[in-house]
């Protein structure tokens, strides 16, 4: 059985885009009618509080329907550091699965994502996953994609901290992984960091 803290559905708290030239590139807004990813129907996200990231990678190989790992292909894994943050841009911790050319493009000219550059991606062979912290978070990695014969987990390493952020900063994760057409369940592991004053 799986010893987590905490299950919470898999709400995206960013959803969104608008194609038109003139307006700005909003890919999370929650009203929008158009939103630029999957909607990962039958996903979740978990939050791992006691355990390592080998260790729940260790668990979760051992669960029934595993078939395997998948190989993580790092896109970019950065902090975009802002003197003013975009009002309508959200910066708050969540994850995407993208899954369309389309949906890509509309994604890497959004927000602070435009200002990187984010590679064409084959959408035929490949998906997307996103994992972005909050603005004072101090770090976020997708680390493992692992298949099962139902759905897909993708392991996280959050790094997190008892003390503030000396320097705030929005920290995400963009990587790729072979297609599968599976829901995502994200099991996102806190790790402490010691903050050395």
């Amino acid at each position: 059985m799986r010893k987590y803290l905490l299950a919470i559905p898999f709400i995206f708290l960013m959803l969104g885009c608008n194609d038109g030239d003139d307006a700005q590139n909003f890919c999370y807004i929650l009203t929008s009618s158009d939103p630029c990813f999957d909607a990962n129907a039958g996903g979740s996200t978990t939050v791992v509080t006691d355990q390592t990231v080998e260790e729940v990678i260790a668990e979760e190989e051992g669960m029934p329907g595993f078939e395997g790992e998948l190989e993580v292909t790092d896109i970019l894994t950065t902090a975009g550091f802002l003197g003013e943050r975009p009002p309508d841009c959200p910066w708050a911790q969540t994850q995407l699965v993208i899954k369309t050319a389309r949906d890509w493009n509309r994604f890497r000219q959004s927000c602070l994502f435009s200002f990187f550059e984010l590679p064409d991606v084959d959408f035929s062979e490949n998906i997307v996953l996103v994992s972005t912290q909050n603005f004072d978070g101090f770090g976020t990695s997708i680390l493992a994609a692992l298949e099962f014969d139902t759905e897909l987990a993708a392991v996280i390493k959050d790094e997190v901290s008892e003390f503030d952020n000396p320097a705030p900063a929005f920290r995400f994760s963009i990587v790729s992984i072979p297609r599968r057409d599976l829901p995502v369940d994200f099991i996102r592991v806190e790790e402490d960091i010691v903050i050395i004053e």
